[in-house]
């Protein structure tokens, strides 16, 4: 892997980080709206746990406690199995913020020991008022930091590579290196942010962050839109040389061998252009596709959704945006395990390929979430037809290691240029027709 190969596809990767970790932050604001406008509405929730399995965080194979703590800081419903126990948030900062101020902001706390999943958590709070606006609790959402950056294996980042999610504050809310999560590190955030900046100016363009280790590293960054947090990937230099210093030497030593006649010297040529082409070929592809799956991935959708927009405007036609969730596929993966749950998103990835026409599009956006890409929409009828297709499919029962499995699927549809005239204005439409789809069953 060259130096510019790295950093391209670094670049390419936190495209994808920061775009899947927003849509989860962006889920997790949604559900404490949600919980905060019901509860203010009806002056509180009678079954927490039964309106969170009907809300959007009931989608995603995400491990979240959701919770209502009162003024007092004493929490008084979880969606945790079993009793609570006594628990209280009273001493915790991301309460202590909300007492202080009502912001009207989702609050995303530092790492911290939650009091009721008693495990490491990242907390994703919002205020709770009376009808006089005074302080009535708060609703947060917990999560373990590692699911925020555990997206990618060391295929992707080396053994030595970098995902990170840091706190406009300095403080890291999720941070890995290697296999290994790391809790408790802080910086100057100005300084790290100057840092990300300086390197693309020098020639071997490596950062270095003291604060984590004194690893170079190829790295790239994105800010999440309207959030305190900034997503980092990186590949250590030594893991991505190694590659290339490795192919160097087998070519060394094909060279000697092939220099012997002429007839060696055109065919070693040949065979360099091939690999070094495969090779090329092969980083385009980990790059675009998911790797379960096979499927096109986020950051090939959104890439040819664009080409496929910019067709539209050229010849006046209209495009259809289907977004589709997997109803019922996180008990499934809790029961069944990964691995069963792993079979069946690649089972029905298949179902859904089947049930699209030739010219549409499937990609998986993450999770049990897919989208599908309907170029040349002609009639407004092909998207309702072609959507309910894929539900009837995928109701039929799925056999996984010998087991009958059943799921449903809830879809949201959007249309190009009716629905809106950019990538995020279809995406969240169809998100939310989606979520209209799975809240009227």
């Amino acid at each position: 892997m060259t130096i510019r190969a790295a950093q391209t596809n670094m670049d390419n990767l936190v495209r994808s980080y920061a775009a899947n970790t927003l849509r989860m932050v962006q889920r997790f604001d949604q559900a404490t709206k949600s919980i905060k406008f019901q509860y203010e509405s009806n002056g509180g929730i009678s079954d927490l746990p039964d309106f969170v399995g009907r809300s959007v965080l009931n989608n995603d194979d995400i491990p979240l406690l959701a919770s209502i703590a009162n003024d007092q800081g004493d929490v008084v419903a979880s969606t945790q199995r079993g009793p609570i126990g006594v628990a209280s948030v009273k001493d915790l900062e991301f309460f202590k913020i909300h007492v202080q101020q009502d912001s009207g902001q989702l609050y995303i706390g530092k790492p911290l020991v939650a009091p009721v999943s008693e495990t490491e958590s990242i907390n994703f709070s919002r205020r709770l008022n009376r009808p006089d606006g005074s302080f009535a609790g708060i609703v947060f959402v917990s999560i373990d930091p590692a699911y925020l950056s555990n997206f990618y294996t060391s295929t992707d980042f080396g053994a030595n590579g970098m995902v990170s999610l840091l706190g406009n504050d300095g403080v890291y809310r999720a941070l890995r290196i290697g296999s290994t999560n790391k809790s408790g590190v802080a910086v100057d955030f100005t300084d790290t942010l100057q840092r990300f900046n300086a390197v693309h100016a020098t020639a071997d363009g490596a950062l270095v962050l003291p604060a984590i280790d004194q690893v170079p590293r190829y790295a790239a960054y994105r800010q999440l839109d309207n959030y305190p947090l900034l997503a980092s990937v990186g590949i250590a230099r030594i893991d991505a040389l190694h590659a290339l210093n490795s192919d160097k030497n087998s070519y060394y030593l094909l060279a000697i061998g092939a220099s012997l006649t002429a007839i060696g010297f055109f065919c070693f040529t040949a065979f360099l252009v091939m690999m070094l082409k495969s090779r090329e070929s092969l980083m385009e592809y980990l790059a675009s596709h998911d790797t379960l799956t096979g499927l096109p991935n986020r950051l090939f959708f959104q890439q040819r959704l664009q080409e496929e927009m910019g067709r539209c405007i050229q010849h006046g036609s209209a495009l259809g945006v289907l977004f589709i969730d997997l109803n019922d596929f996180k008990a499934i993966n809790d029961k069944y395990g990964h691995e069963a749950g792993d079979a069946l998103l690649c089972a029905a990835a298949k179902r859904i390929q089947a049930a699209v026409r030739n010219i549409d599009i499937v990609c998986r956006l993450g999770g049990d979430e897919f989208t599908v890409v309907l170029p040349n929409l002609t009639d407004a009828e092909i998207a309702a037809t072609v959507s309910h297709r894929i539900r009837q499919t995928i109701a039929q029962p799925f056999s996984i290691n010998g087991v009958d499995m059943s799921i449903g699927a809830s879809i949201g549809i959007s249309r190009y240029p009716e629905d809106g005239g950019n990538i995020s204005a279809l995406l969240e439409r169809a998100d939310s027709a989606m979520y209209h789809a799975k809240a009227g069953g």
